[in-house]
This record gives C-alpha cells, structure tokens and sequence, in this order.
C-alpha cells in the first residue's frame, strides 16, 4: 500500500510537469489493479481505487484529470465489471458509481476534450454491455439498467451541466439515457417521475432534446417522409446530422473491427472508397460495407470533415449512411413514444408527480413529436397512442389550457392532409377524427373545435398552394387542394371509415368507445359532416378567391360575389367574418352600392353586439340582435357562444381600423 501511494504521488507530479512518463505510469497502476480485481477479494482493491480518487479528487487540472479518466477507463473495462460488490456488503457495484460521478464532474470541466472522453467511455461501456453474450437475458439487462440509472437522476439535479455539453457530446449522453431507459422496468422508470412536477418536466426536456439532436433531414428535400408535395418553406434552423460529425466512440469502434483486414495506403484512384482490398474474394466492383468504408476513412484521415467524408464513399454508401441515419432516428423517436405511453397510462392513475391540469409533459413531447420530420414506421406508431392519450386525457387535452396545443396539433394534422403519401394522409384524417371523438364527449358538441379548425385552415392556406398554372396561363385547383378536398370528405364518410381505422392499427368501433366514467356514445356522423361542410365551404371559398387573380381589379362584381362567399365560410370565427365583410363593405362603396356596403357595416355591428351579448354585457340583449336582423337579415341568429369571446378586442381592433365612422353613424341614424 505505502508503495502504491508513492506512485501515486509520482504520477500526480510528472503530471503537474507535463512529462510522457506519467501516462504509462498511470496506465501501469491502472492494469496492476485490473489484474488484482481476478486475484484478491474485490473490496480490497476498492481501496485502492480509492486512495487513487482521493489523490486525484475534484476537478483537476486538465493533465490530471486526463489520468484520472484513463485510469477508470481501465479499471471500468474489466470483464467482471458488471458482477463487482459495492465497497460495503449492503452496496451496490462500487465501480459504476465512482465511474457516473467522476464521469458527470467531468462534463462539468472546462477542458471540451476531456468532456468529450468521458462520454465515450459511457459509450463504449454500454455498447459492450448490449452485446456481452453473459448478459441477454432481461433480468440482467435490467440489473445493468439500475446500475446506471442513477445517472439520470445527476443529470435532472444539474441541467446546466447538460446544456453545457456541445451537440455531439449531448448525442452519446441522450443515446446512453435512452439505452438505460429501454431496459428499465415500470417500477424502476416511475421513480424518475415521482419525486417533483419540475424533475418530471425536465426529464421530458431531455426526450424532446432527443428528438431535436436525432432528427434527420434528407438533404435532397429537407423531409424524411419524402410525402409532402413540395419543398418545406421557412427557415428555422435544423439539427445537424449525427454523421456530420462521427462519434469518436463509433469512429473508435469501426477501426477496432476493421482493424485485422489490411487495407491500401492512401484513396483509391477513382476518389471512392468501395474497392476490394482483396480481389480474390470478391468482384472488385462490389462496394465495401458501410463499416469497412467508415473505418478505412478514419484511418486515412479522409473524414476529418462531414463533407469530405460524405463525398469519398461511393454513392451506393451514401445511400446506407443516410439509410443508417433514418434508422436511428426512426428508432429514438419510437423509443420517446413509447416512454410517453408509459407516462400517459402512469397519470392516469395519479401515481407520479405532474401537472394534472394542463398536463403540459404529453402536449410538448407530442408538440415536438408532430412538428418534425418522421418516418413512416413513426406515424404508423403514433396513431394508436395518439388514440390512446385522448381516451385517458381527452378532457385535459382539450380544456382551454391547452387551447396552443390543440392549435399546434390541428394544424400539423391539416398540413399533412396535403400530402402526396395515402399512408400518411390517412393516418392525419383518423387524428381528426379522433379529435372529433373527444369534442364529442367532452363538449357535447364540435362548435368549438369547428372554430379552431376554420382558423387553422385559413392560416394554412398561406401555407398550402391551392391552384397551379395550366399550359394556357390560367388557374386550375391544385393537386394539394384536391388532397386536402378529399381528406376532409373522407372524415365525415362512415363507410370508409372501419377501413380507414383498420389500416391505422385501431378497432372498428374505436371512434364509438366509450372513454372511462362515460355511459353513453355521443357520436353523431351527421355533426361530423356538419364540420366537415363547414371546412369544404371555408377552403372552397379561399379557392374560388386564389382563382380570381388579378381579375379581381377588373370585375369588381366578382370580387364582391368572392368577398361575400369568404364572410358566410369564415362565419363561425368572429374577426375572419368581420374581416371579409369589412372588404365586401369596401367592394360595394367602391361601386356605389351604398345600400350594399351599408348591408355590410350593420352586418359588423350585429357580430360585435353578439359577441358583447355572450359576455353578458349590461348594455345589449339578445332583443338588440333580433332588431339589428330585422335591418340586416345576413346576420347570424346564433348568439356568439363563450369560446368566441377572446376574439372580441381583435374584433373591435379591425373595426377601429377599417371603418369610417361618419358612415357607420350615417346608416345607425
């Protein structure tokens, strides 16, 4: 022991000198107490171990620290590793707890190489763990799972040091997260949930930063699904490609497997590295595999940037690289899902510690799930949990409170109503329909959702390019038109409607289940195609008037006939209704129809007055309403209800703005 303490001393001090020999030193000690782990009992070498860590405890400096991380490294790889006690009988395994804690004080040190080793230790740790043949059977996978699930709780109790960490360092922290968590069972991942509403919130903090770090964007076309019909617009910014920059763990590991073949100095002469080293094998036209390519880039330094890396494989491996990127992104987002599933299925016995009045843990995770790029396999995952969180959450989900997320998940479930992919659009008509389901139950009715919906669709009709140039230089309806004409008729049709459910993965009778504590199905398919007109009449109106073009200088009649279709389509939603009568009111006065614009300005008045009524304003009645219809019968008999309310400061915004008052007073008089 006295002997190991002076070289521990030695090592601390070469180090502190910057000298060569305190590495192989290090490097010594660490294989002597790697070697005693197999002769003597454990808890004795722990000790060592220990007076080790003293020595070198806190944040050394960068030189020390090096030493410190090699040396665990080292000690960490050791076969039994899994299998070591605790340093006291009633402990669990000694090692993997000095191992999170000195690897989490790294993340915390200045010095980026030395954050970036300590990931890939934890890397490189839990990819030997997944494939040591010992360790297959789920009992072990989860015993190794609890291990490591203490770092998870580090992380929650420190996020800056998180945040800290740059893009690839966050990857191999998140993806070894995500590892713990698969092989967790329900009782052990629960504890993460229960301790307080702000821990539980951050957790779900890092899901989303999976979802934002592994989303993958195909260069050609910016969308994974490769279903919408035209390019994105917009430019928010992405995430980079996890292969943009390698992880040196993987780099690590690919050179390590390849590192028995012999391989050709430098590139091949036709620039690609997919030849056969040995021709006798194989054809020498035959491309290596992504491995064989990715290792030989490493150890020829061709892949020292993303770029050059991407452009020296051949195009056959670009294609796995991106198929490989795809994959893993696929499979990150199933695994989120799955975790929010648990946690849905948790809440609703009140068991873990959340906002049960907003329940803003699901809506943001399910934000972040919807307004990114997603394969195939994700959205037909979606669906049934989807499903599944309305029929345990639907009337959280659906409250005020939650009045964006609802407005984020209408409108992404329109968007994708355009899209060119059945195996998608199809997928978005059942959403509605599920949405629909809950109004149902939760409102009695879909005036609400009706109004939200019309919303959303003028705003993506901005969004959405509803006519296309024929060869003549006219307009004609557009192919997204048309898709988002058929969605909306396919989700009011009951005869497609089992059919539809079956291809989504759900039960015939899924929109007639009754959700828990109702007795009764309030399902009515005429309703639904009550809401389902209403959406046909507000996209139909925003067609005719995109078609009208720049006729609509010309025939002024025209515009005023578009005018008055847009005002009785947007109806339902107060200041899209003022906004189009206030341009119908424009049209008529620039005609001198005066009794027409007239018509118009009352026709304002009425709404805002209803508006006021629904507010049990002291002043107006409905008898004031039934009044103002009898001068303009285009007002609506419908007494605005509650959910239009906040819309009337808006309402009288526009009205402040665009009318003239000397001819609203003229037409009162």
């Amino acid at each position: 022991m006295q002997l190991y303490d002076c070289l521990l001393t030695e090592v601390h001090e070469c180090c502190k000198k910057g000298l060569s020999l305190a590495k192989r030193l290090n490097s010594s000690l660490a294989f002597f107490c790697y070697d005693l782990l197999l002769i003597i009992e454990p808890r004795q070498v722990f000790e060592l171990v220990s007076l080790y860590l003293d020595k070198f405890s806190g944040a050394c400096q960068p030189p020390l620290h090096d030493c410190k991380l090699s040396f665990l490294q080292i000690i960490c790889d050791h076969d039994l590793f899994v299998e070591m006690p605790g340093r006291d009988p009633s402990d669990r395994n000694y090692l993997s707890s000095v191992l999170i804690q000195e690897l989490f004080l790294t993340w915390d040190h200045d010095d980026l190489s030395l954050r970036g080793k300590a990931a890939r230790i934890l890397v490189v740790l839990m990819c030997k763990h997944e494939f040591d043949a010992r360790y297959q059977k789920p009992e072990d996978k989860l015993y190794i799972a609890q291990l490591y699930f203490p770092l998870i709780g580090q992380i929650l109790d420190e996020m800056p040091v998180f945040y800290n960490l740059n893009a690839v360092e966050k990857r191999e922290v998140l993806i070894v997260i995500l590892q713990i968590v698969r092989n967790l069972d329900d009782a052990s991942l629960v504890k993460a949930w229960q301790q307080s509403i702000a821990r539980t919130r951050l957790f779900f903090k890092l899901m989303e930063e999976c979802l934002s770090l592994f989303e993958h964007r195909r260069s050609a076309d910016g969308m994974l699904m490769g279903s919408s019909s035209r390019s994105p617009v917009g430019d928010a910014p992405t995430s980079p490609k996890y292969s943009d920059r390698l992880s040196p763990a993987i780099n690590n590991y690919l050179s390590e497997a390849s590192r028995q073949e012999v391989r050709p100095q430098g590139t091949p002469e036709n620039g690609y590295l997919w030849q056969r080293v040995n021709s006798q094998l194989s054809s020498p036209s035959q491309p290596y595999s992504l491995r064989e390519a990715l290792a030989q880039a490493q150890s020829s330094r061709i892949g020292a940037s993303a770029q050059a890396l991407r452009e020296s494989l051949h195009p056959l491996l670009r294609q796995k690289l991106e198929l490989w990127e795809e994959n893993l992104s696929a499979s990150v987002s199933l695994q989120v899902l799955e975790i929010t599933e648990k946690f849905s299925t948790m809440a609703a016995s009140h068991s873990i510690a959340t906002d049960y009045g907003k329940l803003d843990c699901v809506t943001a995770i399910f934000m972040s799930f919807i307004s990114r790029n997603q394969p195939l396999a994700f959205w037909k995952a979606l669906l049934p949990v989807f499903n599944s969180v309305f029929n345990l959450h639907g009337a959280t989900l659906m409250a005020r409170e939650n009045d964006r997320f609802l407005k984020q998940v209408t409108f992404q479930l329109l968007q994708r109503a355009v899209f060119r992919n059945d195996n998608i659009r199809r997928r978005d008509v059942v959403g509605l329909q599920i949405l629909v389901r809950s109004s149902f139950y939760y409102f009695m009715q879909t005036a609400r959702l009706r109004v939200m919906l019309i919303i959303t669709l003028s705003e993506l009709m901005s969004d959405v390019q509803v006519t296309q140039m024929k060869p003549d230089g006219t307009l004609e309806e557009s192919g997204e038109a048309r898709r988002l004409r058929k969605s909306l008729e396919e989700m009011s049709d009951e005869d497609k409607s089992p059919g539809l459910l079956r291809e989504c993965g759900l039960s015939e009778s899924a929109l007639l289940a009754l959700p828990e504590k109702m007795t009764e199905s309030k399902w009515s398919w005429s309703d639904v195609k009550y809401l389902s007109e209403s959406l046909l009449l507000a996209l139909d109106g925003s067609l005719e008037h995109s078609l009208l073009g720049s006729m609509m200088t010309m025939d002024r009649y025209a515009a005023a006939e578009s005018f008055y279709k847009l005002a009785m389509a947007f109806a339902p939603v107060p200041d899209l209704h003022i906004m189009w009568l206030l341009h119908l009111c424009d049209a008529h006065q620039e005609m001198q129809s005066w009794a027409e614009a007239a018509q118009c300005a009352v026709a304002v008045a009425g709404v805002v007055m209803q508006a006021l009524v629904a507010r049990n304003d002291g002043v107006w009645s409905k008898d004031h309403i039934t009044a103002l219809r009898k001068i303009c019968p285009i007002i609506n008999s419908r007494v605005v209800p509650l959910h239009s309310c906040h819309f009337v400061r808006a309402v009288m915004r526009v009205v402040k703005t665009s009318c003239n008052f000397r001819f609203l007073y003229s037409v009162a008089a």
